[in-house]
């Protein structure tokens, strides 16, 4: 008899566990319904009126944090606790107090299972159990049929859904007809603490399209406006300053940057509407650090090899060979054009460019600093002139003995600018039909030097002409890189 007792007790105890599980069911489905509803309405009220209105920033803040606060809060309450609460974690109703929501529905069970919880409680203590036991029987067999469970109607929640439908599907139509509202708004409203101006019935057009300054100097760019409104004026704006542009054509402005030392981050503004942010870059233009000039003098003029302290024109004798050497900033090519030739770019080592060039005729020459980064290029334009070797210059004076005009006497002097190096008398005899018969050098002696002095004597009667024979002669001298010239 204990154990028909204890199964219908026992089978009471798990009605009521049932009932309490279908009561935060039931919680669980209410608190989704109505969380739903409320996250949904919320989403589509702020991103209707961010896309609208454009809110400012501490409201987008506000919101955001009430979405969060309140979203989590919510969630917690309507749904995780309804969940932990099925799975028995942490407090739950007890047997009477299910009893007493039991009997909200079925009234006349509610005092028959708070009598039988009461009496089980007291079975442990109380001197008659068997009559306790006899008791709990009766009135557990009474109650065990009765369907406790369906005191809770899981489907009355279905009232919930008239106002998560609309919202429901509100929300498809707005995705569905005008999909670049929600994208609009939620990229602002994922940004709270960033600035969004509401954008202009008309487009900005910045036509300067590499911003990029060299520093330390002005910087114009140009700018106009697209739309079937156009404002009439337009402006640059700079932090907190807004300065107008100049007009330089139909809806066509310009704007100059003095003298640019660093980044400038500034926008276009026009009939209370700002452009999206710009940053003016400033970049370091090539800049020529020092440099060295090598002369290496050619060998006929006799003067050492030097360098120039100074970047000009030269004059250098023919034949000189130049080496360049520079160093340079914020440079990734040195270049040289010599006369209307192609740019020759120097040879680089560590932070040195050089080249050497052989000038042989005046020639102009154009060095070339460049940079990757700005398109502006540093030059330096110069003039090479070039002096010629020129023949030694003669000077000669003849005397003859004034009785028989066969004896000669030659005085004279040579000079050249590196210095004459040899003096030749040179004499041939020809015949009638000018066939040459004979022909010889002599030198004379001197002493080398720009300017020399010579002298030289002959007797024709000594060089035994014969009728008709004529005789030819003249000085030559020569320089030091071997060019000559001539007196008769």
């Amino acid at each position: 008899m204990v154990r028909n007792i204890m199964n219908n007790y026992d089978l009471l105890i798990s009605s009521l566990d049932a009932f309490i599980r279908k009561y935060y069911a039931n919680k669980l489905i209410r608190g989704t319904l109505v969380f739903l509803t409320c996250i949904l309405l919320f989403i589509l009220t702020v991103t209707v009126s961010e896309y609208f209105l454009y809110m400012p920033v501490w409201l987008r803040t506000v919101i955001a944090i009430l979405f969060v606060a309140g979203g989590l809060a919510a969630l917690v309450a309507w749904i995780i606790i309804p969940l932990t609460k099925m799975a028995r974690l942490g407090k739950i109703i007890s047997h009477e107090q299910a009893a007493v929501i039991i009997g909200q529905h079925f009234t006349d069970v509610s005092d028959k299972l708070l009598n039988i919880l009461q009496l089980k409680k007291n079975t442990d203590t109380h001197a008659s159990r068997e009559l306790i036991e006899a008791s709990i029987e009766q009135k557990a067999k009474q109650l065990v049929v009765v369907p406790v469970v369906s005191a809770i109607d899981l489907s009355k929640n279905k009232k919930y859904l008239p106002y998560l439908l609309p919202v429901l599907l509100a929300g498809v139509f707005m995705l569905v007809a005008a999909p670049n509202m929600f994208k609009d708004a939620s990229a602002r409203l994922l940004h709270p603490t960033k600035a969004f101006e509401q954008p202009a019935p008309f487009s900005f057009i910045l036509n300067t399209r590499n911003l990029k300054a060299t520093r330390n100097s002005d910087f114009t760019i140009e700018a106009t406006t697209r739309g079937d409104v156009q404002p009439a004026d337009l402006s640059v704006a700079i932090g907190d300053d807004i300065v107008p542009m100049t007009t330089k054509d139909n809806n066509l402005f310009n704007y100059t940057f003095r003298n640019v030392t660093g980044p400038v981050e500034f926008r276009l503004y026009a009939a209370g509407f700002y452009s999206q942010p710009y940053t003016l870059k400033v970049v370091q233009k090539p800049i020529l650090k020092s440099f060295a000039i090598s002369l290496d003098y050619p060998a006929y003029t006799g003067k050492p090899d030097e360098k120039v302290s100074s970047l000009g024109d030269m004059t250098v004798p023919v034949g000189t060979s130049v080496k360049w050497e520079f160093v340079a900033e914020h440079t990734d090519k040195v270049a040289i054009r010599l006369g209307n030739g192609a740019e020759q770019v120097l040879a680089k080592e560590g932070n040195t460019w050089s080249l050497q060039y052989r000038f042989m005729a005046d020639t102009g020459y154009t060095l070339i600093l460049s940079n990757k980064k700005v398109s502006v290029t540093d030059t330096f334009n110069y003039l090479v002139k070039v002096i010629p070797d020129e023949h030694p210059v003669l000077q000669l004076q003849e005397y003859r003995d004034s009785v028989s005009g066969k004896q000669v006497l030659l005085n004279g002097n040579a000079g050249d600018d590196y210095g004459v190096s040899r003096v030749l008398f040179h004499y041939s005899i020809t015949n009638q039909q000018n066939k040459e018969l004979k022909k010889e050098s002599q030198p004379l002696n001197i002493t080398p030097g720009a300017l020399t002095a010579f002298q030289h004597y002959f007797d024709i009667e000594a060089m035994d002409l014969q009728p008709g024979q004529k005789l030819s002669y003249y000085i030559e001298a020569w320089d030091n890189d071997g060019v000559h010239g001539s007196k008769a």
